[in-house]
């Protein structure tokens, strides 16, 4: 049986798949039935090599054909629907590869746990083996190598440069929102602008999308807002993230 919906999650990257997708009963691809992004521009479907993906609008305009896309099932599904596959693959941007990812869900309900980001965790991990290598006896620290003052003084300049001017731009953005609409939309304070990270823009997004997403809400009118809300939401996130990748262009990866 097809299943109407179904809700993807990657936390630790390929962000941007994240959310409710609808079946498109009058398409298919290559064979199988296909899912669009609520609010998005998102796709899951069958690659010509029998696998799940979930690819960007230019497959369904080359009618599903070839193999691309950010996140995909490495096992052929051989008719199995994406809910009942073990296991996904997302295209590491930074290192231009696939990684199996052990925490990508594609559910076929609504999940309310989201799992914090892995780099997020590493990161913490490694504050607090740095905070704890520098204490000695007494609680003083290793005296700081002058290599080290000259890399801390040189990575610092840019963040002092970042601070001492707008970080970004007023956009123009398809959606028509403006940077301050997006923040204010997902709750972003204004007046930390220079401290935004993809991190916290993913992590704002997330928690507004799982309070209005439209499969949370009965009455017909507050489903009606809150797929209005949803799509908000997702053109705030969009722009936010093209501000921040602005040098640096979303790729997704051949299979």
């Amino acid at each position: 049986e097809e299943l109407d919906r179904l809700f993807v999650s990657s936390p630790n990257g390929q962000n941007h798949c994240f959310g409710m997708y609808v079946l498109v009963r009058e398409e298919r691809g290559n064979g199988m039935p296909v899912w669009r992004q609520l609010g998005g521009e998102r796709w899951i479907y069958t690659d010509e090599l029998g696998r799940w993906t979930v690819g960007s609008s230019k497959v369904r305009q080359n009618g599903f054909r070839g193999s691309a896309g950010f996140i995909f099932c490495p096992q052929k599904n051989h008719g199995v629907l994406p809910d009942k596959m073990q296991f996904w693959a997302r295209f590491d941007e930074e290192a231009k590869k696939w990684k199996k990812d052990e925490d990508i869900t594609i559910a076929s309900e609504y999940q309310e746990e989201v799992i914090e980001p892995k780099f997020s965790k590493r990161a913490k991990g490694r504050a607090a083996k740095k905070s704890a290598k520098g204490k000695g006896k007494g609680g003083k620290g290793k005296e700081e190598k002058p290599k080290a003052r000259a890399k801390a003084k040189a990575a610092a300049r840019p963040e002092a440069k970042a601070h001492a001017r707008p970080a970004f731009a007023q956009p123009a953005h398809q959606s028509g929102l403006t940077q301050p609409q997006a923040m204010r939309i997902l709750e972003l304070p204004s007046d930390r602008l220079c401290d935004l990270r993809e991190e916290v823009i993913n992590k704002a997004y997330r928690r507004l999308a799982l309070r209005w997403h439209p499969d949370r809400h009965c009455n017909r009118h507050k489903k009606e807002e809150a797929n209005a809300k949803f799509v908000e939401l997702r053109n705030a996130f969009e722009l936010m993230r093209d501000f921040l990748k602005a040098k640096k262009p979303l790729q997704d990866g051949a299979l």
